[in-house]
């Protein structure tokens, strides 16, 4: 989890830097930054759900699949993460460079429908929405792990 958090430093921190050149890609790095504080939550929960195991306890077969499920839910985040930071580059550099260098990288094109580009998922309303969502439970102590 600590992981989790240095990265999503590292990552604020390095755009934050170029925060005037990169003020209308705002919107993406929000909704990279929910996703990264989703993960870290969800860990969270995961390791606090062995907390009422013993070392050395028999664990039963349905709480074994509820942690692989989570697992796997978790390795999915990590990978869509993964994604949305390619496709933040490519934005990035398409709108700061395309037009000095008179090209554009391609834009991610993933080979199942299942799964989204960054700029998809995060349109600029939906950001807005969720942040303001976010902000109000904070406020009022409301928690929800993964809405979007």
């Amino acid at each position: 989890m600590l992981a989790v958090y240095r990265a999503k430093s590292d990552f604020v921190f390095a755009v934050e830097a170029y925060e005037i050149a990169l003020l209308r890609y705002h919107h993406l790095r929000i909704f990279i930054q929910h996703r990264l504080d989703d993960i870290a939550r969800a860990i969270s929960d995961l390791a606090r759900s062995f907390g009422h195991l013993s070392p050395a306890a028999d664990v039963p077969e349905a709480e074994l699949e509820r942690v692989r499920a989570s697992c796997e839910t978790l390795s999915n985040e990590f990978h869509a993460i993964q994604s949305y930071l390619l496709d933040y580059r490519i934005e990035v550099m398409n709108g700061l460079l395309g037009d000095l260098f008179d090209r554009q990288v391609p834009r991610r094109h993933p080979l199942s429908a299942n799964f989204k580009t960054l700029t998809e998922v995060a349109t600029p309303e939906a950001v807005a929405a969720e942040d303001q969502r976010r902000v109000i439970d904070a406020v009022t102590g409301l928690s929800r792990c993964g809405a979007a």
